[in-house]
C-alpha cells in the first residue's frame, strides 16, 4: 500500500508541461546531445536555425524557430526578435539602444549582443522581472 501512495505523489498534474533537458543537434556530420541549460541562444539565418552554446560552439537544429519556441521552457528562453531566442541564464546586461530598442549583452567568450525589437521590449522586461 505504501508503494501505491508514493506512486500517486509522483504523478504530474495535467497542467504540468515537461520541457526537454537535452536537444539533439547537428555539429558537422555528427549528432550531438546538448543540455538545454548550456544553450546561450538560438538564431535563424536563411531558414536554418543555429544554436550557440556556452563555449561558443555552433550547432544546427533540425526544427524551425517557431517550433523550438513552443517546445523549450519559457521561463528559461525568450524570443527577443524574429530571429533570436535567448537564455535568461546567459544575459549579462541590457541597455536602451537607439530610440525604443534594447541591446542585450550575453555571457559568451565573445560577449555577443542582440538587439530586442521595439515590439518585444515590454514583453522582454516583464519576462525578465518574472525570472528574478
Amino acid at each position: 500500500m505504501r508503494l501505491k501512495d508514493e506512486r500517486e505523489e509522483l504523478e504530474l498534474s495535467p497542467n504540468t508541461q515537461l520541457y526537454p533537458r537535452k536537444m539533439i543537434l547537428k555539429h558537422g556530420v555528427k549528432h550531438v546531445l546538448l543540455d538545454t541549460k548550456d544553450i546561450v541562444f538560438f538564431f535563424s539565418n536563411n531558414k536554418i536555425v543555429y544554436v550557440i552554446d556556452a563555449d561558443n560552439q555552433k550547432y544546427m537544429a533540425e526544427k524551425n524557430l517557431c517550433r523550438l519556441e513552443a517546445e523549450i521552457d519559457p521561463r528559461m528562453f525568450f524570443k527577443v526578435n524574429r530571429t533570436h531566442i535567448v537564455n535568461f541564464n546567459f544575459i549579462r546586461s541590457f541597455a536602451t539602444f537607439e530610440k525604443n530598442k534594447i541591446r542585450v549583452e550575453l555571457k559568451t567568450p565573445k560577449d555577443q549582443s542582440i538587439v530586442i525589437s521595439q515590439t518585444r521590449v515590454q514583453a522582454f522586461k516583464e519576462w525578465l522581472y518574472q525570472q528574478l
